[in-house]
């Protein structure tokens, strides 16, 4: 007989949360790094990735200094990494942990390889060191290395031309099928070998093969020939045992049957017709590998991969046509759409985007709605920058994804044609979730504040400089916004009747018209509803603050504003709320006060305030904390019962008035105890909601409790988002985690709880109703009732 679970509604203690809009769901990373978000499920700049002998992949995360490694079971989408190597553990970051360099910290650890007896093996690459970790690996965490390359011992940093140093850049190492060791020594222009009797040293290992210089002591370019290397980038060894070297700088990639020697001949050549020529070029037997990053792989069969870096693609060359001479063509060809091609991520001017299931994008343009071009997804890989490949058992490649924190796996792109799919991501929730913020499309950045319009559409104002609206009922699902107010997508419109400089705050009237605050231009503007969803650059219908829309300065007058704090991280400042009558209440935040505006037949361009809050007139500003007064007031908002309630955000409290309202009254109520609360609604049951900014938390209040003046503690505080307990404060990038949370807003359909989650890029929503036990709500098990 199946259980039955009760289902709640209300808001509970760190309830998880359910829903995301903008950058990613809840442990995706963001552009503050691992320092402040470390999680099994994020992935700080990756650079190496390998599959040991068991079949677990294993990534360089350089940002995180550390090493982190997914088993076969985790490896599909957003599944976390189950073991570390250089952080006590998954889900902490140790402040400077290269410093002093030891035995067991890393420095940027961006490659990684397994030799023979299946032992790790990290370039520790600002240390100019390749550390050895013997397996097994115990229960990971800080870990002492058992062997060190390239350096005396565990605690230098040297740099050189000899037999047991390198220069200060060396990007790949490889071991071949006897266990000797290879290191492509980019700045000094050679390939270094280890015996393999040699490398289990605790320092000072000796190399005893060179390639590209006629001795250890030289690294000039030599003259080009099948002898020379100029910044050789990336090692591997085939599955016959030949050695190949990515000559980046002369853009080929050469072959060694025997380089266990001083300046051997390399025997065979790719991506040049001679051993004399270094053109580059975009075709399908040429390259262009001076990037920086370019490298060279294997596959099960054989293949030779090139990622060919400046083309922004990669190259697949079948096994049969790579031991000649004869400058052979490749077989496969990966992000691009023909072989001539090198396109970017970048979109031309006058195209939107739409996805396919697979996740790539066309270019669509706006005026026919004809497809034209069908590219890889721009936030599938960001190209020109590291991608490090690697193929597991099934051949399937997979590619870390450095600047867009994550890992890409491909089915077996032999056996699969162009656009391929992206089949798994690791490191984010979604493929199309890129890690970072930014102005465009597809992402939010430092959002502020959130509403819903009578659709039940959801609009943000982020600091990009715009109101940016997601259609109803998606926009926990959607990649992209639909529509922008105030500007295009990447570019805010300005001082102009339909652009604005800097967005902090969005509202709606009672008939669906949207108030903006251009912050910057110490204004607030007016779209007309039916203006808001075609992108089409709408003129606002009114402006309130400035006499017209070609002035932006502050007053402290009847009909004039001041808000622009010059911090939109941070600030609410310009919020408005309606009455039941369509006035327009407004925080004038750096004049201290809140101006009503009555709407009367209809609000006009300048128009006069009647009412002033918090000043005993219209040409005064004068903070204070008296029931009078206010610190720069932020969000404001009505109850059931028309009662006006403001966040007084510098006097750490929220004050409630009552009416009728009357210039320079005072407060009826005041909650205090807060740090900086920001925002203020109420939820259809009549409970105050508000953010708690500075201390990273959203506190919800009762009817009953907020009746009478009071201080905030963990016995009037009904339920707090964002901490575990009442007088915990911690702010981070998580399922029940906020990061200096701002602007709020009640979805109308269904009652969730939505915040603006300022500094993590982000919307996050919770559930109203749910049920008894989260984390079995979807279990077919379970009936689930109401009361």
């Amino acid at each position: 007989m199946p259980e039955r679970l009760k289902i709640n509604e209300g808001f509970l203690n760190n309830q998880n949360i359910d829903e995301v809009v903008g950058l990613n769901i809840s442990y995706s990373n963001s552009n503050y790094g691992a320092a402040n978000f470390p999680s099994a499920y994020a992935l700080y700049e990756p650079y190496g990735i390998a599959f040991d002998k068991f079949g677990n992949l294993w990534a360089a995360d350089a940002g995180r200094r550390a090493v982190v490694m997914y088993p076969p079971a985790n490896q599909y989408n957003g599944n976390p990494a189950t073991f570390i190597i250089g952080q006590p553990n998954l889900n902490t970051y140790t402040a400077n942990p290269d410093s002093p360099i030891a035995q067991n910290n890393f420095n940027y650890p961006s490659f990684i390889a397994f030799d023979n007896n299946n032992n790790l093996w990290v370039l520790d690459k600002n240390n100019y060191r390749i550390l050895g970790f013997k397996y097994p690996f115990g229960s990971g965490g800080v870990l002492n290395a058992s062997w060190v390359i390239l350096q005396p011992n565990f605690t230098s940093s040297l740099t050189g031309t000899t037999s047991s140093l390198a220069s200060s850049i060396v990007n790949s190492f490889c071991f071949d099928n006897e266990n000797n060791l290879w290191v492509a020594d980019i700045n000094n222009n050679r390939v270094l070998g280890f015996t393999a009797n040699n490398i289990y040293s605790t320092g000072g290992a000796q190399a005893s093969w060179v390639i590209g210089q006629p001795s250890f002591t030289t690294s000039a370019i030599e003259t080009l020939s099948a002898q020379s290397l100029y910044n050789p980038n990336s090692v591997v060894v085939d599955k016959k045992g030949n050695l190949w070297v990515c000559d980046s700088n002369n853009n080929r990639v050469l072959g060694y049957s025997n380089p266990k020697s001083i300046n051997p001949v390399a025997n065979y050549l790719i991506g040049q017709p001679n051993f004399t020529t270094n053109s580059l070029g975009t075709t399908q037997n040429k390259f262009n590998l001076s990037g920086g990053y370019s490298n060279i792989i294997f596959d099960n069969n054989n293949n030779l991969w090139v990622y060919d870096q400046s083309n922004y693609r990669i190259l697949g060359f079948a096994s049969s046509s790579l031991y000649g001479n004869n400058q052979p063509n490749a077989s496969w060809l990966m992000f691009q759409p023909n072989y001539t091609s090198a396109l970017t991520s970048s979109l031309s001017q006058g195209n939107t985007l739409l996805y396919d299931n697979a996740g790539f994008f066309y270019a669509v343009p706006v005026s026919n709605e004809n497809i034209v071009a069908a590219l890889p997804n721009p936030y599938q890989i960001h190209y020109g920058y590291p991608l490090f490949l690697a193929f597991d058992s099934n051949n399937n490649i997979w590619i870390s994804d450095t600047i867009n924190y994550r890992i890409l796996q491909y089915l077996d792109p032999t056996q699969n044609s162009y656009p391929y799919n992206c089949s798994t991501v690791l490191g984010q929730s979604a493929f199309y979730i890129q890690g970072v913020s930014g102005s465009n499309q597809y992402d939010l950045f430092y959002v502020n504040d959130i509403a819903f319009d009578n659709n039940n559409n959801l609009w943000v104002a982020d600091s990009s400089g715009m109101v940016k609206g997601f259609q109803y009922p998606n926009y926990n699902q959607q990649i992209m916004q639909n529509w922008a107010i105030g500007g295009s997508f990447t570019t805010a419109g300005g001082l102009v009747q339909n652009g604005m400089t800097n967005c902090i705050c969005v509202s709606f009237d009672n008939f669906g018209n949207m108030f903006a605050s251009d912050n910057t231009n110490n204004r607030i503007l007016g779209f007309a509803a039916n203006s808001l969803y075609g992108n089409n650059s709408p003129n606002a219908f009114v402006v309130i603050g400035q006499p017209n829309y070609t002035t932006g300065t502050a007053n402290t007058t009847q009909n004039g504003l001041n808000i622009n704090t010059g911090n939109s991280y941070t600030e609410n400042a310009g919020k408005t709320a309606f009455d039941a009558n369509n006035n327009i209440y407004a925080a004038d935040t750096l004049n201290n006060r809140i101006l009503i505006f009555p709407y009367g037949s209809g609000f006009t361009i300048g128009m006069n305030a009647s009412i002033v809050i918090g000043q005993a007139s219209f040409t005064t500003k004068t903070s204070g904390s008296t029931a009078s007064t206010f610190n720069t007031p932020h969000g404001i908002a009505f109850d059931k019962f028309g009662n006006l309630w403001v966040c007084d955000s510098q006097n750490n409290r929220i004050q409630k008035f009552t009416p009728p309202f009357t210039t320079g009254m005072s407060a009826s109520v005041s909650i205090t105890g807060f740090n900086h609360p920001i925002d203020i609604i109420f939820d259809k049951q009549g409970n105050l909601i508000t953010t708690d900014n500075s201390n990273h938390r959203i506190l919800i209040f009762t009817p009953a409790t907020i009746t009478a003046s009071f201080a905030i503690s963990n016995t009037n505080t009904s339920a707090i988002l964002g901490q575990t307990n009442f007088t915990t404060v911690t702010n981070g990038l998580g399922m029940n985690k906020l990061n200096y949370p701002k602007g709020l807003a009640i979805n109308p359909a269904t009652n969730d709880l939505w915040c603006a989650d300022n500094q993590n890029n982000r919307i996050i929503g919770w559930e109203y109703t749910h049920k008894a036990t989260l984390s079995n709500k979807y279990n077919s098990k379970y009936i689930f009732y109401n009361e």
